[in-house]
């Protein structure tokens, strides 16, 4: 059975509905379903429901893309391959059959390879008061392509269409609006509309007037018009040139009454007692137009009288009953019968019932590990969220082999769908215990575990190895030792911390007591740091001992008391700095040279060589410089610094020097 396009959404509902505000689910049910949406929106989909006053029409240039609006007293999509029988053919005169395919018609008759004078035009007439509407093509080739109002498209005397007048097989071909009417009198008004371009042209014929549209832009309008009756829609295409004339979908109105009622095809969701919950629509609704949806529910693959009667929607939210099969009726009305309201896209939304049993999908540890470590937490990973309230010590319990269920924690992740039970204190070495996940826990529908989940492991043997000391720093009868450094030792494995203290690792002098110090435990590297409180004194011999207080994480002592000695220096080390201009031109300069740091000749700095510098170390001026104002005089030089100002005598004259490069 037809039954739209399956959509999955979102939870949260929020396409348009029909301009008002998309319903959102309750809380509670967006944690437990998703929401699943049947659509239609092809003239397939909505060709399959039940049209009265109604009618489906086309989107777009496809045949696909559909919509339903209240129904036309001419319309035609050619989505049969034979011309429908509202048509008649007036050129050639023999007649032809146009080629229809995809939806679309093609004007041009194509029975030889002579290329005819080809039209068509409706059997019915028309009078003032009514609207064209089509959607076509116009592609240059030939003279004349007209589409609209004809009196007779195999001889027009009176007419109200677009058309390239004579101008189609030129190099700039152009589309005109062109009126004859009963005066004899034709103007042609050209318009910028493009060609080869698909356009939905629109003529609007009243008793005095045309106006004429494309793509719902008025580019012409006509008064005092006076156009004789009866008139047939109709399509022109001269001869000579085998370009197409396609031609989309035509409909003329005004609409034939209002209400008009559109009943969908019947909808299946896949599943018993569907919870259908939300329909929204889009497309128009003009001011002075309505559009109303009603829906209906059963589990039957036909409506019957198992099924609920039709129901109105509150807002986009579904009054139905569940049920696996649904359907929707649309209600459009106008008040003006030139404008129909148009729906093109129906989502018809439901939640689906969920009977399907959580599973486990993994565990930690996993069924039948060994030598899991005795501090390990207990996991079990199910294949969807649970009802966290069965989800308990009841419902997941950890037992050893022979013994009683044990103590524990257990926590739920939502997020993750992890179920976690903490045991109340470390497990037994050596020990098979059970894991138990029991018919208890349920999902959020109520879907109860298929049976219980049982697995097993053996816990690790007991650890009996003591810790070993696998190197100190420094190293056992090391001397020279500069008295600053803390004192280290490195272990085999992990050392339980509370043991590291400074009774069990302690720095003793000959003779001495232990120094006051700071005893650390590196994880990262398993070594145990002492940090003495003040320095070493320099020139003696330290006892480093470790004692059989320090166990390892399972409790397990070192064997005896490790015990290691060295040797400080016998003197401090001395420093000597350099830092003066002096200390610093004591030395060798090879591309280097001695600058000062600041305004003394004192603090010195070693930098590259500059071509030009000075720090005017000594009493005279260095003879990289001149003096030229006043010429010759001899500025004072003292302590590093240079005195520009000229001081021979008591006029203080202006005074200037320059280098010699």
């Amino acid at each position: 059975m037809p039954t739209g396009v399956a959509v999955f959404v979102a939870v949260s509902l929020l396409a348009l509905a029909g301009g008002g505000v998309a319903q959102t689910p309750p809380i509670e049910e967006q944690a437990a379903l998703a929401i699943h949406c049947l659509t239609e929106t092809s003239t397939a989909e909505f060709g399959a429901g039940l049209a009265t006053g109604t009618m489906v029409s086309e989107a777009d240039s496809s045949a696909t893309a559909g919509a339903v609006r209240l129904l036309a007293p001419v319309s035609d999509l050619f989505l049969e391959p034979d011309l429908s029988p509202i048509w008649q053919i007036s050129r050639p005169a023999g007649g032809y059959a146009p080629v229809i395919q995809n939806g679309i018609m093609d004007v041009q008759e194509r029975d030889d390879e002579i290329y005819e004078m080809s039209a068509i035009q409706t059997i019915a007439t028309f009078n003032a008061g009514v609207i064209f509407e089509g959607r076509a093509k116009f592609m240059p080739g030939s003279a004349f392509v007209s589409i609209g109002f004809f009196d007779d498209t195999a001889n027009p005397d009176q007419w109200a269409y677009f058309s390239t007048r004579g101008s189609g097989d030129t190099a700039f071909p152009v589309i005109y609006t062109s009126v004859r009417d009963d005066s004899g009198i034709m103007v042609n008004q050209p318009t910028i509309v493009t060609m080869e371009e698909w356009h939905d042209f629109k003529i609007v014929w009243q008793a005095d007037s045309l106006d004429f549209y494309v793509d719902d832009v008025l580019v012409d309008s006509r008064s005092s018009i006076s156009i004789t009756p009866p008139q047939r829609v109709g399509f022109l295409k001269s001869l000579g040139s085998d370009s197409a004339f396609p031609v989309d979908w035509i409909r003329v109105t005004p609409y034939a009454a209002t209400p008009g009622v559109f009943e969908s095809q019947v909808m299946d969701a896949g599943g018993a007692g569907a919870d259908w919950q939300n329909l929204m629509w889009q497309g128009d609704e003009p001011v002075g137009t309505t559009v109303a949806f009603e829906t209906r529910t059963g589990e039957t693959t036909t409506p019957d009288g198992s099924w609920t009667a039709w129901e109105a929607l509150s807002g986009t939210l579904v009054a139905s009953a569940p049920g696996r099969y649904a359907q929707y009726r649309t209600t459009l009305t106008s008040a003006d019968l030139d404008i129909s309201p148009v729906v093109n896209e129906v989502d018809f939304c439901y939640f689906l019932l969920d009977t399907t049993p959580p599973q486990v999908t993994e565990t930690s540890p996993a069924d039948l590990d060994l030598d899991v470590a005795v501090g390990t937490t207990v996991t079990a990973t199910f294949d969807e969220r649970l009802e966290p309230a069965t989800v308990n010590t009841t419902s997941f319990t950890l037992t050893p082999q022979g013994g009683s269920v044990l103590p524990a924690t257990v926590l739920w992740d939502s997020l993750t769908n992890v179920a976690t039970l903490v045991p109340g204190a470390s497990l037994d070495h050596s020990t098979i215990y059970e894991a138990r996940v029991t018919t208890a826990v349920t999902d959020q529908d109520g879907n109860a575990l298929a049976a219980d989940h049982v697995w097993t492991f053996t816990t690790d043997p007991p650890d009996l190895t003591p810790p070993v000391v696998t190197n100190t720093r420094p190293l056992d009868g090391s001397v020279d030792i500069l008295a600053g450094q803390p004192v280290r030792a490195t272990f085999s494995e992990a050392i339980d911390p509370a043991t590291l203290t400074t009774s069990s690792f302690t720095v003793t002098p000959d003779g001495g007591a232990a120094v006051s110090a700071t005893v650390t435990w590196d994880a990262s590297t398993m070594t145990a740091l002492v940090t003495p409180a003040d320095t070493l004194d320099w020139d003696t011999t330290y006892d480093a001992r470790l004692t059989t207080a320090i166990t390892d994480v399972a409790g397990n002592p070192l064997a005896t008391d490790e015990v290691w000695t060295f040797t400080t220096r016998p003197v401090a080390p001395w420093c000597i700095a350099t830092t003066t201009t002096t200390d610093f031109s004591a030395g060798t300069l090879t591309g280097t040279m001695v600058a000062e740091v600041d305004s003394s000749a004192a603090a010195g700095q070693v930098r590259l060589a500059a071509p030009l510098f000075d720090t005017f170390e000594g009493t005279t001026l260095d003879p990289q410089w001149v003096t030229t104002r006043p010429d010759g005089y001899v500025p004072v030089v003292a302590d590093g610094l240079l005195d520009v100002q000229e001081r021979d005598g008591t006029v203080s004259s202006v005074s200037a020097m320059e280098s010699q490069q």
